[in-house]
This record gives structure tokens, C-alpha cells and sequence, in this order.
């Protein structure tokens, strides 16, 4: 299970959004989600 491209809308790398605690479906700060993530784990 890998993530997608983590890119914003304006087709950016996306900056981390969370460190304390790590949010996301992977548990690195950003919004990354993948096929696998079934819940909103994205903004």
C-alpha cells in the first residue's frame, strides 16, 4: 500500500498539516490517502 502523489489543487506538493498529533490516513501529517483508505481521511 503506497500513497498517491501528494499534490494540492493547484497541482503543488502539499504542505504537512498536522505533526502533533500525525493525522492522515497514513499517519504522516499530510492528507496522502490511496484505493485503500474507505473512510475521508482527505480535506
Amino acid at each position: 500500500m503506497e500513497p498517491d502523489d501528494p499534490i494540492n489543487v493547484l497541482d503543488q506538493p502539499l504542505a504537512p498539516c498536522s505533526s502533533t498529533p500525525l493525522t492522515g490516513f497514513f499517519r504522516d501529517g499530510h492528507c496522502n490517502t490511496c484505493a485503500a483508505d474507505q473512510g475521508s481521511h482527505t480535506v
